[in-house]
């Protein structure tokens, strides 16, 4: 392993973003049985100081950065194919 290899930081995570115009925020928590890690209304200030073009409802995995990416997209999968209609 080169020394560059052994300083070298892996980070993933996944997430599901729902974006779009009025978008039910309270009715996709309720259906996936998640808060979302985030959620924004169209209009409202971004943190670039834009205003978003659309509503989002986000949700992250929970698992620590230094998880295999694959368990983030396990974990997502468990939390949304019971839902695959709804979505």
């Amino acid at each position: 392993m080169t020394r560059q290899a052994e300083n070298e930081t892996f980070n993933a995570g996944a997430a599901i973003r729902v974006q779009g115009l009025n978008l039910d925020m309270d009715g996709i928590t309720r259906e996936l049985g998640h808060d979302p890690t985030h959620m924004h209304r169209r209009g409202e200030p971004s943190i670039i100081d834009k205003s978003y073009a659309l509503d989002a409802w986000i949700m992250d995995s929970p698992l620590g950065e230094s998880q295999d990416l694959e368990l983030h997209l396990n974990w997502l999968a468990d939390q949304l194919m019971p839902h695959k209609q709804y979505i």
